[in-house]
């Protein structure tokens, strides 16, 4: 998954943009954050494992899979 098609869900999740440093992305939905690097190509499987696991008491498990 690149980093544009998990901004695109995450826009649909109701997660919100909050700033950037750099190519990294702040998003923040109610008290979880998570930073994604946007780069090109697919994002390595333990980022993607990082942001799902930072989001995931918000969204609720597997929130990225369904």
């Amino acid at each position: 998954m690149t980093a544009a098609v998990l901004a695109r869900r995450l826009r649909k999740l109701g997660v919100t943009y909050r700033e950037a440093r750099g190519s990294h992305r702040l998003y923040r939905i109610e008290d979880c954050t998570t930073v994604v690097p946007m780069h090109r190509g697919d994002l390595p499987k333990g980022t993607l494992r990082k942001i799902e696991k930072d989001l995931e008491p918000c969204l609720g498990k597997k929130w990225l899979t369904q």
